[in-house]
């Protein structure tokens, strides 16, 4: 189709579920493929909700596990569960709320940023590998493509 062309709705539509199939499956490779080399590269390490968890806490500071949980989509006896090791390997704090001292509250030690900052430079580093051969007009569309794809879906991720 010419560049100009006018598309019509029918083929829209297939070109955006195209565009949306090709989104997930390379996102769902690109996570595969990093946590693979997380546990390569740092054995015995975090598993990837531990490391999500750690990253929105990072990101929140003050949040309680509740938050944690429905950031990730679990429930609150899953999102407890998860923050409980985590305390347990000195990766997180748990305190009372300075306002409310019904409310717990996480914080990230200096252990847990550090095995946080780890994972996310192996992650780097693994993404730097793969992007090292692509000639820059291509790294430029990469870039351009990313960053169109963080404005769309920021908002719901900050939720």
């Amino acid at each position: 189709m010419a560049p100009h062309a006018k598309m019509t709705p029918r083929t829209r539509r297939a070109r955006v579920r195209a565009c949306a199939d090709a989104t997930l499956e390379t996102s769902m490779l690109l996570a595969r493929l990093a946590r693979g080399e997380v546990r390569r590269r740092l054995p015995g390490s975090l598993h990837v909700l531990d490391v999500r968890a750690l990253a929105y806490i990072d990101r929140h500071p003050a949040c309680g596990p509740s938050e944690v949980g429905a950031y990730l989509g679990l429930s609150a006896p899953a999102a407890t569960k998860l923050v409980d090791p985590l305390v347990a390997r000195k990766l997180l704090t748990r305190a009372t709320a300075v306002d409310d001292r019904r409310r717990r509250v996480l914080a990230l030690t200096p252990l847990g940023r550090e095995r946080l900052h780890d994972a996310r430079l192996v992650t780097r580093a693994f993404v730097e590998q793969r992007l090292a051969p692509v000639g820059d007009a291509q790294l430029e569309e990469v870039q351009r493509v990313m960053q169109t794809l963080h404005r769309l879906f920021a908002p719901e991720a900050a939720e």
